[in-house]
């Protein structure tokens, strides 16, 4: 399994596609400083799922878009596709070559193909979990990344051991198990502080049902009442109406008689139309029947029309066929003429070619002896030619050789002084250049120090902040708290509030009093009582109806309200007068109890509180309050005279009196309103003011929280521009300790050359001291050829004279004779273009003679077919007459029956009228009983609406049978106090036992108090009237009833207990999840142990292996959670004590994080590796070390390595050349050596690359991204 492709368009500097092909083994991309070597790791990287621009080298992923150049413009997407090669089936997938390709717009979209199909990241990130070759897995190492691995902060280095013991996938389902036990732990407090206020909702609507219990019990007295008098008065209404109904009923008969005679006269009418329909249709078939006809009469006439203008056509085309074939004959004649003219002019013509061949065959002879002898007279002169520039150029060389020897001992002179100033340059700038490394490895310790201080501050300052949140949300919820609170008591205090003023609770009579406000009436005794909710109870009890006395300020103010009270007939009130209450004494005292006082709570007198004490002496002065009835019974033995009430409302006196039972709940209480009231006010007040407490401390916080979100984001910025100087400084570094070693190896070879420089110079001297002789007998025979080629030269012009005064007859001649054989060729080439024009006519007239018998032909047939159709044509015609006759006939059949059935319809609407003037006679009796009907009807209605109960179908008596009299004890009940306290249990644990419905409430007892209903024999219309109006003030004195309160018990019950199972389920779930996280531990520290004893064992072997007589470790800190514990590594290369690692040098760094890397891979072997100048720090001896593991391993590993180590560059397989030959664009290119050797001799990188370049990979594309089938 290998990267077997990289496809990259617009990614950074590659402006044109660039299409890199590898192959297994090792691979170097090489190239000078800047061309963009690193931006090929980065388009690995980034197109294997890498979302962190920062890691790119990026502000923002949008930068890594070509942006664009003094003579390019920028690229609007940039795209990335890798292939791997999975043909050993690591990747997941079914496919043996897996494609991904990742797009980016500058807008900020992004797109992810899997096999040119679309995907999304998170499917690409899935691809490549556990398997070693993610974007931030160990296949990917940069030379800033060594120091990473190996930094004090091991969270890079514990990526790395997870990627390969495969857990990183337990720790993602950790982290999600995790937020949803977090999750689950949130909505399971939200689900208790709902069940907490739905048990309050349930409570309370419990107490509304029991009042609506009673409010249905009164209704359904009162709904039998209203019911027997209205069936009474329907009874009455129904025997007015009987002898009236018999008349219409008569009426009702004669009429039905007219209606059948006219039903009789109305069906012959039907019958008639019918008949009439019948025959209007039959007209319409004759009628569509001719138009039938007449479109095929119209359809045969068109054929005939259109086949005679075809026939004459066919005609006039004969007519042209035999012109054109008398033309093509006499043209045929023609030719066949001008043929036998050609033939007997080319005879002529070859007769006279034949008589001038010999002669000029001839002549040809004679010139070609005279052509011989002048080619060897000028064969001899180019001999002698060319030993006279032989000579020359022997001359020129020795000339030039002279001269250039002593060029030669100029320049030797000149690069002896080069070299010695060149030295001296080197000697220098070695010194200049040690002191500026020394500076910048200084300045990288500090920068190394402020980037530790910022991720310290950074990390303190998001605990601040996490602190900060957990704060705010804290507020936010006790805020959200309290203002529910606010709501809550807001309602509270409305309902209250409402009670107060409407009066809400007391008798009609009290009612209104308190409205009219007479002078001098106070208040009413349960106004000026309270006590504490304990006791509320018990003293409501012990009151009874005394709650509702009014409270006067004299007897004048009695009189008057009495007066009040008869003159508008609203019933009776007790009244207070409080100057008299003074006077009274009461019959028991307190001491009497001395004895008995542990056994009691105390005197009601000492339990409440009220404006007027002589007002509670008189009302409860009595009275006793104990714990319970048991004690009640044994003290009332002791004391007849004093009435012993129980915090449970129930009374004993003498044992003779006792009462008890349900009441109504003491928050329903009347006594003590007007302080609850107050209570409330101020519980308000407390909680608003902790809303403004809570909101002015959110405030705070969530402005510190920004001020904090922001110094973070400051100190981040600060941070990544802090480490880009760290990583930009590092390569410095590297470059500046590569460039000096380049500067000592330059002061080498110029020491070298000088020394060869001052050599040659003494062999240049000797070699000018041997040429001049030489020179000047070649001088000498260079005169002697010069006079020898002289006379050649004469001796060839004179026999070219001769051969150009033979050669003018001969000329005019071979003129003649090619001009005859032209002659010849055209005649032969006129006789064969007239044959062929002859064969081509001769064709076109067979053919028109086949055309036109075939047009006779069809001429013919025509003829036939026009018979046809015009018999045909006479049939249709006579048919249409028959149609036409039978449609005449029809017509006067349907306007005969109109006639008919419009006589019949008179007829029938005089009867109608007559019928009518009847009905209006009949109408005037029905007037009669309209009204006594509607009165029916109004009652029916009104009982059925108000009652649900039909007078004219339900039995009167099965309503009386089904309210049989109820006990006794819901009688006292119903008597009873609305306001008396509820015995309902406040908890919810007790609502279970109460469930109801309104259909058991009515199915049950809640009717049973109709029991005073009279029989219906002894009907009292009077009476009942009167206990109406008894049963509606009852009604009202219990004041607003929620109807809907069983309903919604039903209803918040069951969502009670939903929530109640929801948070059984959420503690179930809770449980499971942690369940889960300590499986997922398990299983994920198991498989972390072993993976790093086998990577400790590998790293030791490795290690020691680079290093003679060495020593190296991994430990594991001592953590409770091994997952999150750091890891530590030991070295002592050779020659050294164990240290920190961070003391190590740049060297032994990198090759002790190679031996980590590779004791990886020797655990889980990631199928490729790619290595960005992580050699620059290595000296030539780790140099080879470093490409001895890389030869090792290449045999199970790809490695794709940026270098510009001419060693490492050696142990390739393949080379990648990166040049920018245009300024801002990489071009690449592969490269091929014959001599591996070759490399190391180069010293101009790029040079070496444009040398060896086999393929230029890059190729301009237009910007416009593929679809993605093509991705």
């Amino acid at each position: 399994m290998y990267l077997s492709r990289l496809e990259v368009f617009g990614f950074k500097t590659f402006a044109q596609k660039v299409d890199l092909r590898f192959d297994e083994g090792i691979t170097n991309i090489v190239g000078p400083n800047g061309c963009g070597k690193s931006n090929v790791v980065d388009a690995l990287r980034w197109s294997l799922g890498e979302q962190k621009a920062s890691i790119l080298r990026s502000e923002k992923m949008e930068n890594v878009i070509f942006n664009g150049t003094k003579q390019r413009k920028p690229l609007n997407f940039a795209e990335v596709s890798l292939t791997i090669q999975n043909t050993k089936g690591i990747l997941p997938t079914e496919y043996t070559e897996v494609t991904i390709t990742r797009r980016i717009y500058r807008s900020g979209e992004s797109e992810y193909f899997l096999n040119r199909l679309p995907c999304r990241l998170k499917d690409i990130n899935d691809l490549f979990m556990d398997t070693g070759m993610g974007a931030d897995a160990y296949s990917v190492i940069e030379l800033k990344m060594v120091e990473q691995i190996l930094s004090d902060k091991t969270e890079d280095r514990r990526k790395m051991f997870e990627e390969a013991a495969g857990i990183t996938k337990y720790k993602i389902r950790r982290r999600q198990t995790f937020n949803k036990l977090q999750t689950t732990k949130l909505d399971l407090n939200r689900a208790n502080d709902i069940i907490v206020e739905i048990e309050k909702k349930v409570n309370s609507l419990k107490r509304q049902t029991q009042k609506a219990k009673r409010h249905m019990k009164l209704s359904a007295r009162l709904k039998l009442a209203e019911v027997q008098l209205a069936h009474h008065e329907y009874q009455k209404f129904a025997a007015q109406l009987a002898p009236m109904a018999e008349k219409l009923e008569n009426l009702e008969f004669v009429a039905e008689q007219m209606l059948g005679e006219i039903s009789k006269k109305e069906a012959e009418v039907e019958a008639m139309n019918t008949g009439l329909i019948e025959r209007e249709q039959s007209l319409r078939a004759i009628q569509l029947q001719l138009e039938e006809q007449d479109k095929k009469i119209k359809t045969i006439e068109d054929e005939i029309l259109v086949s005679r203008e075809r026939k004459k056509n066919l005609e006039a085309m004969i007519g042209r066929y035999a012109e054109e074939k008398t033309a093509l004959e006499a043209k045929r004649e023609q030719l066949q003429a001008r043929i036998t003219e050609l033939s007997a002019t080319l005879a002529d013509l070859e007769s006279q070619y034949n008589g001038m061949s010999g002669t000029v065959e001839a002549k040809k002879t004679e010139m070609l002896e005279f052509d011989q002898q002048i080619q060897a007279k000028r064969t001899e002169l180019d001999t002698v030619r060319k030993q006279s520039v032989q000579l020359i150029d022997e001359v020129a060389k020795k000339r030039n050789a002279f001269q250039l020897t002593k060029n030669n001992i100029q320049n030797i002179e000149r690069k002896i002084a080069d070299l010695h100033r060149e030295g001296e340059f080197h000697n220098t700038s070695s010194e200049d250049a040690i002191s500026a490394l020394d500076e910048k490895r200084y300045e990288k310790k500090k920068l190394g120090e402020q980037v530790e201080a910022l991720r310290n501050k950074i990390t303190a300052d998001q605990s601040a902040l996490d602190t900060l949140r957990h704060t705010l949300d804290d507020l936010r919820s006790k805020k959200l708290h309290d203002e529910a609170e606010i709501k809550a008591l807001h309602a509270k205090m409305a309902i209250i509030q409402k009670a107060i003023e409407n009066h809400e609770g007391f008798p009609e009579s009290v009612q209104y009093i308190l409205s009219s406000k007479p002078s001098g009436i106070q208040a009413t005794v349960a106004d000026m009582i309270a006590t504490d909710d304990t006791y509320k109870k018990a003293i409501e009890t012990a009151l009874g109806d005394s709650f509702a006395y009014l409270v006067a300020g004299g007897s004048d103010h009695v009189h008057d309200a009495l007066t009040q009270l008869n003159t508008n007939k609203k019933g009776s009130a007790t009244f207070l007068n409080r100057q008299k209450i003074g006077q009274f004494k009461p019959a028991f005292e307190a001491e009497a109890l001395a004895s008995v006082r542990g056994e009691i709570i105390g005197m009601a007198t000492e339990l409440v509180r009220c404006d007027d004490p002589a007002m509670a002496r008189l009302l409860l002065s009595d009275v006793v309050i104990v714990e319970n009835f048991e004690k009640a019974t044994r003290l009332a033995d002791q004391f007849p005279a004093v009435r012993f009430v129980t915090l449970q409302g129930e009374i004993v006196k003498g044992n003779y009196l006792i009462k008890g039972g349900g009441t109504v709940k003491s928050s329903d209480s009347l006594i003590g309103q007007r302080e609850a009231l107050n209570k409330l006010q101020d519980q308000l007040s407390q909680y608003e003011a902790s809303v403004r407490r809570y909101q002015d401390e959110l405030q705070t916080t969530d402005t510190t929280l920004r001020e904090l979100t922001q110094t973070i984001a400051n100190n981040q910025n600060l941070l990544k521009n802090t480490e880009q100087k760290f990583v930009a400084l590092e390569k410095e570094i590297a470059q500046s300790e590569y460039e000096q070693k380049r500067s000592r190896e330059s002061l080498t070879r110029n020491e070298d050359a000088l020394l060869q420089a001052q050599r040659e110079m003494e062999a240049f001297q000797l070699t000018i001291e041997d040429m001049g002789p030489e020179m000047d007998e070649l001088e000498g025979r260079r005169g002697s050829l010069e006079l020898e080629t002289r006379r050649m030269e004469q001796q060839l012009a004179e026999l070219e004279k001769q051969r150009r005064e033979r050669s003018e007859g001969f000329n005019e001649m071979i003129s003649s004779f090619l001009r005859m054989e032209g002659e010849i060729k055209t005649n032969r080439n006129n006789i064969e273009s007239s044959r062929t024009q002859i064969a081509d006519i001769e064709a076109t007239i067979l053919r028109r003679e086949e055309e036109t018998v075939a047009a006779e032909n069809e001429i013919a047939r025509m003829g036939d077919v026009f018979t046809e159709r015009e018999g045909e044509l006479i049939t249709l015609s006579r048919e249409r007459d028959v149609i036409e006759r039978n449609r005449d006939a029809e017509g006067t059949e349907v306007a005969r029956l109109r006639e008919t059935t419009g006589k019949i319809e008179a007829e029938l609407k005089k009867m109608r009228r007559q019928r009518e003037e009847f009905l209006n006679s009949r109408h005037t009796m029905e007037q009669e009983t309209t009204n006594l009907r509607f009165e029916l009807r109004a009652l029916e209605e009104r009982i059925k609406r108000d009652h649900d109960f039909d007078l004219t179908k339900d039995s009167i008596e099965i309503l009386i049978l089904s309210t049989e009299p109820g006990s006794k004890e819901e009688e006292s009940e119903e008597d009873a106090p609305e306001s008396a306290p509820d015995t309902a249990p406040q908890e919810v644990s007790g609502v279970e036992n109460q469930e109801m419905n309104i259909d058991e409430v009515l199915e049950s007892d809640l009717v049973s108090d109709a029991s005073q209903a009279p029989e219906t024999a002894s009907f009292d219309p009077e009476a009942t009237k009167l206990e109406i109006d008894e049963l509606r003030r009852k009604l009202k004195s219990i004041g607003p009833v929620n109807m809907e309160a069983f309903a919604e018990f039903q209803t918040e019950k069951e969502r009670l207990d939903v929530l109640l199972k929801q948070r059984q389920d959420l503690l179930d779930a809770e449980a499971q999840l942690l369940e889960t996280i300590n499986a997922i531990n398990e299983q994920a520290q198991k498989q972390f142990m072993e993976v790093f004893e086998k990577i400790r064992a590998n790293f030791i072997k490795i290690f020691t292996g680079l290093f003679v007589d060495s020593e190296a470790d991994l430990k594991l800190e001592a953590n409770e959670d091994i997952l999150e514990a750091n890891i530590d590594i030991l070295a002592r290369p050779t020659g050294k004590k164990i240290q920190h690692i961070q003391l190590l040098s740049g060297g032994e760094k990198t090759l002790t994080a190679i031996s980590l890397l590779f004791a990886i891979y020797l655990v889980k072997p990631s199928p490729f590796c790619i290595l960005d100048e992580v050699d620059a720090p290595l000296d030539d001896t780790n140099i080879d070390k470093f490409t001895k593991i890389l030869k090792d391993f290449s045999k199970d590993t790809q490695f794709i390595v940026v270098t510009h180590n001419k060693r490492t560059m050696e142990a390739a397989r393949n080379i990648f050349g990166i040049t920018m030959q245009e300024a801002g664009v990489s071009k690449v290119v592969s490269v091929k050596f014959s001599n591996r050797g070759d490399v190391s001799k180069t010293d101009d990188i790029e040079q070496f690359i444009n040398e060896n370049q086999v393929e230029d990979l890059t190729k301009e594309v237009k910007d416009t991204p593929p679809s993605p089938s093509v991705a």
